[in-house]
């Protein structure tokens, strides 16, 4: 096995959540008055999982410096009321890495409230020994703190990054992440706004792609 340590991105890497979260975002833009084109939707989707932020600034560079507030507002309220669906064999996969003696953790961009919801609704919480939140941090993605506050207590009792892999499915979000953390980055395709080529393009190698969590026992194996 590749490697033991295993941390998961929870949106779009075990739970299918970008369509709610973008309708989400048009939703809030058109009741602040924000033009969407074919452009914006676009860029939304490309650039999905980045910084709220961020992603208000790129995609409505003439609105107010604090539009994304309300953006987040929303996400926020969306990840604490709305159900996600969890990938197909995404439960029996940590189950069998568990089985492995895999050590799985998570960290997410959600508030804890959120995190804890879609994970207990999923019925995989119990299977993660640690879950790092924006809550936790001051920092948030892609800002490695949350990463260094997962992986720095096995630094000291002699781990290494290269026993680490965090598993995402954002250019930005987590794949930026884990290269600032210094560890290993395995993307996962699944969701409606990834595909391969999108973590070509943005300079992940073929053989660290793969098309689902539920792909990743063998993958490791490999």
């Amino acid at each position: 096995m590749r490697y033991r340590i295993l941390i998961f991105d929870l949106d779009g890497t075990l739970f299918r959540s970008f369509r709610p979260g973008l309708a989400c975002c048009l939703d809030t833009a058109s009741t602040l008055k924000l033009e969407v084109t074919e452009g914006t939707v676009a860029m939304l989707t490309k650039y999905w999982g980045s910084p709220t932020e961020g992603l208000v600034k790129l995609c409505w560079p003439e609105a107010c410096k604090d539009a994304h507030v309300p953006f987040q507002k929303a996400l926020n309220r969306m990840n604490e009321t709305v159900t996600m669906p969890i990938f197909g064999g995404v439960a029996d996969a940590l189950g069998l890495l568990r089985e492995k003696r895999c050590v799985l953790n998570a960290y997410t961009g959600r508030n804890r409230k959120g995190a804890d919801k879609v994970l207990v609704e999923g019925g995989i919480r119990e299977a993660f020994t640690v879950v790092r939140c924006k809550d936790d941090v001051k920092n948030g993605k892609p800002h490695p703190e949350g990463l260094f506050r997962i992986i720095d207590p096995l630094l000291r009792v002699g781990l290494s990054p290269d026993d680490m892999l965090l598993v995402g499915d954002g250019i930005i979000s987590d794949l930026q992440c884990a290269e600032a953390a210094g560890i290993p980055f395995l993307a996962v395709a699944e969701d409606d706004n990834t595909s391969r080529e999108h973590f070509l393009e943005a300079g992940v190698r073929d053989d660290f792609i793969i098309d689902s969590v539920r792909d990743l026992p063998a993958w490791l194996e490999a």
